[in-house]
């Protein structure tokens, strides 16, 4: 008697199980936004996830190597290193939900960064589709060359505290250039043959695109990580919107570089004709005269 009704709970629990909605397993990768990373300066990767769903919580250790690369210090007053980090406002919902960040280097010696990010409370997680920034991770480059930081002890966890299954964890492999600076111009030597194919066409005053930003103004630009004002990353070969950091003035070749511009007309005896002028001059009062015959 107890047999079909046994094999009418299996049916109903296999029913059950096919048309239950299926949770995304989501990406995790960590991205580098900064064009050309340079040895001694620092530089933030992203920490980026898309494609999963409920999202409460993300956890890893990022093993990398402390010969090429140095966590970046955010109190380097006190003892040990306290990792500089800024947290994105994916798990926070916009700063309206209470979270938690906690990073360390494991069994405090550099090589392993140990990550712990999570929503507090009896909160549901969070729904991510499109790529979204969740941390920063700031860092020194030590030497040039290549380096690799990889994922291990890596899992997502949703708002029951499962382990979102099958996440894709996408390691980096980064390509750090030597800040040596033959020709003393302020510009990494490696930077501008990347660039430029030499270290001879830009200097400390050049401005290859003419867009008012110098080649060393770009170059430091890249290096703070910023943006100009159209959102574009600094690119000495390529022009950026003006109104940025260090922007002078955009060249023209319709500017006359002098202070004065002084028009003289020699008109014949009962002319009435008098001198004019059709340039734009960078003064700020334009200077005419006229001197007849008498």
């Amino acid at each position: 008697m107890k047999k079909p009704l046994l094999i009418c709970f299996n049916l109903l629990l296999l029913s059950t199980l096919m048309t239950a909605p299926e949770v995304s397993a989501g990406t995790v990768s960590l991205e580098s936004n900064t064009p050309f990373v340079i040895t001694n300066h620092p530089f933030p990767l992203e920490l980026i996830i898309e494609d999963t769903a409920d999202l409460y919580g993300i956890a890893f250790d990022l093993v990398y190597d402390a010969d090429a690369l140095q966590v970046q210090d955010s109190n380097p007053g006190t003892a040990g290193i306290q990792p500089q980090i800024t947290e994105g406002s994916v798990l926070n919902s916009n700063s309206t939900a209470t979270t938690f960040l906690r990073t360390a280097l494991k069994d405090k010696t550099p090589g392993t960064l140990v990550y712990g990010h999570t929503r507090s409370g009896n909160l549901s997680g969070v729904d991510i589709s499109t790529p979204v920034t969740t941390a920063r991770l700031f860092w020194v480059p030590l030497t040039s060359g290549t380096t690799i930081l990889s994922f291990t002890e890596a899992s997502l966890k949703n708002s029951e505290v499962n382990t979102i299954a099958d996440t894709v964890w996408n390691d980096i492999t980064l390509t750090v250039y030597s800040e040596l600076d033959s020709d003393s111009d302020g510009m990494s030597d490696e930077w501008e043959i990347a660039v430029f194919g030499d270290t001879q066409t830009a200097g400390a005053s050049s401005d290859y695109d003419s867009d008012g930003y110098s080649d060393y103004q770009e170059y430091l630009n890249m290096l703070n990580n910023e943006n100009d004002p159209s959102g574009n990353d600094y690119d000495p070969k390529r022009e950026n919107a003006p109104g940025g950091t260090g922007y002078l003035m955009k060249k023209s070749i319709n500017l006359v570089p002098i202070y004065h511009l002084l028009l003289f007309n020699n008109a014949s005896e009962g002319s009435s004709n008098t001198g004019k002028t059709s340039i734009l001059t960078p003064v700020y009062q334009l200077l005419l005269f006229k001197q007849e015959d008498k």
